[in-house]
């Protein structure tokens, strides 16, 4: 599915996640691999990391970031909702009409 294949490439193997700071020692563990990303915490207060576990059927990765305790979301949508993909890599910005 094309859906995928873009995602997979854009993401280059690292999911965005929002997490809880609250057991966040917990979720990390649950989590790996995943790295701590060195930004300022979100608006509402998460901590922002990235999952690098193995992206071989991501609906199953999406299911299992949402299901995990202490993650408030992730940056997997399922290939129903996606119909563009914009892609910002420094100062350029590249889009992508997938339907």
């Amino acid at each position: 599915l094309e859906v995928l294949r873009v995602c997979k490439e854009v993401i280059g193997g690292a999911v965005p996640l929002e997490l809880l700071e609250f057991g966040l020692t917990a979720t990390m563990a649950h989590l790996e691999p995943m790295t701590l990303r060195d930004v300022p915490h979100s608006p509402d207060g998460g901590v922002i990391a990235d999952y690098r576990g193995p992206l071989d059927d991501v609906p199953a990765v999406a299911a299992f970031l949402s299901a995990t305790p202490g993650v408030v979301d992730h940056g997997l949508f399922p290939p129903s909702m996606v119909t563009d993909v914009v892609i910002a890599r420094g100062a350029e910005v590249e889009h992508r009409r997938l339907h």
